[in-house]
């Protein structure tokens, strides 16, 4: 009878380009601070663009706004005419009082 005699396996020692890269803690520190400042770039980002959106919102109603201040210095002015008006005829007025008093006499 042959004995078969098993041979112990060895083990396979990873090659060099296998071995799992061991990072120094200096780039460890490196990869995880661009990590947390892509994070802050991100929230910068958003703050930004609702910003920008508040922003056009603002300007819209700005235009807005600007027809209504103008019609409001015309209402103004208007105004201002208007009593220029009431007054000319209430001196009108009284002047023909005075007129119809003399005549009368």
């Amino acid at each position: 009878m042959i004995k078969v005699v098993k041979k112990a396996s060895k083990k396979v020692k990873p090659s060099k380009k296998e071995k799992k890269k061991v990072e120094p803690p200096l780039i460890k520190g490196l990869k995880t601070r661009i990590k947390n400042l892509q994070v802050k770039l991100n929230e910068a980002e958003s703050v930004k663009s609702k910003l920008e959106a508040e922003i056009s919102e603002l300007k819209a109603k700005l235009t807005d706004s600007i027809p209504k201040i103008e019609h409001e210095k015309e209402v103004n002015e208007l105004k201002a005419k208007l009593t220029e008006v009431e007054k000319q005829l209430v001196e009108a007025k009284d002047k023909i009082k005075k007129l119809e008093a003399k005549s009368t006499i």
